[in-house]
């Protein structure tokens, strides 16, 4: 992922219009389309100034001037009814962004785009990291971690972040926020190999739960981009011992319903053969298993109601 991609910046209609068939129809596994978004103090707020997004399977990087297209920006259409805010808002097409919180505040504020289909990799850090979870990794950490010897790729992101919330759409903005979208696909690949087997499920799990967890906390007006606890983690050791307790608990009642976990499609389906993975020696009480499992989602209300970082 060091090696330059084709960059194409986008600021008209016209052209935008000829493009969006270039980004969708894509393969989701793995995914297609890796997303950067880039504003002065990112959020309802402040603006959103540009969005990168590359596309995978054509190894180019189609950066869309919001500054200059405003609303065009999303609701401009091909001859198929394409559009970016239908992308953006698909389920069924895989986005994969980096702590999506402010990105969607601001697209959900100002333009009232909903994100949907996002796979956020600052929580795949979280979920494979090594001790304690309580806190949240930069991007910067992370490319730093995983590419010690991409010392030009760095300084582009240190730019970046140093010319943040005082840019137009220069060339430096750009190379960043371009460049930044294509390491993303890099972090996927390292991130999704640790991620895949199956005693993983229960962090795929909680990714996913999470994510969404963000989208809807950052559309609440009460969401504050600048946040000073905005790098705290929800995932402190107590709540993972008791989300692993549920997953157990549920994984058992799944299977005692006759439900297998198919690892290709990461989900539960009737029948078949499966190897199971569970936290703690579980088999000695399984007959003892009550006929009801938890809501898997039901801890997210009460986090966002006692005001807890995602």
């Amino acid at each position: 992922m060091s090696s330059e991609k084709e960059v194409e910046v986008i600021t008209t209609a016209s052209v935008l219009a000829t493009r969006l068939a270039e980004w969708v129809n894509h393969p989701g596994k793995p995914p297609s389309l890796y997303m950067d978004i880039e504003g002065v103090n990112l959020g309802r707020h402040r603006s959103i100034s540009l969005i990168s997004i590359y596309v995978r399977p054509r190894n180019k990087v189609y950066v869309v001037d919001v500054d200059v297209l405003g609303r065009e920006a999303f609701l401009t259409t091909d001859g198929e009814g394409n559009s970016l805010n239908n992308i953006l808002e698909s389920p069924i097409s895989p986005k994969v962004v980096f702590d999506v919180r402010n990105g969607s505040n601001a697209l959900f504020g100002l333009f009232k785009t909903s994100l949907n289909g996002i796979v956020d990799v600052q929580l795949m850090e979280l979920a494979l990291r090594k001790g304690s979870k309580d806190h949240l990794a930069s991007f910067s950490s992370c490319v730093q971690k995983q590419h010690r010897d991409l010392s030009d790729t760095m300084n582009v992101v240190n730019l970046g972040e140093k010319s943040d919330g005082k840019r137009s759409l220069g060339t430096g903005m750009v190379r960043y926020s371009a460049r930044k979208a294509t390491m993303l696909a890099s972090l996927w690949d390292i991130y999704s190999v640790g991620l895949k087997p199956p005693d993983k499920a229960m962090w795929r799990c909680l990714i996913r739960e999470t994510t969404q967890v963000r989208i809807h906390a950052s559309q609440r007006p009460q969401y504050d981009p600048q946040s000073e606890n905005r790098m705290r983690s929800s995932w402190n050791q107590e709540f993972i011992e008791e989300y692993s307790d549920n997953w157990n608990d549920d994984l058992l009642f799944m299977i005692s319903d006759g439900m297998v976990y198919d690892d290709e499609e990461d989900r539960w389906v009737d029948g078949g053969e499966q190897d199971y993975w569970v936290d703690d020696e579980l088999d000695e009480y399984f007959d003892d298993y009550p006929d009801t499992a938890r809501d898997c989602i039901g801890w997210e209300e009460d986090m966002i109601k006692n005001g807890s970082p995602f």
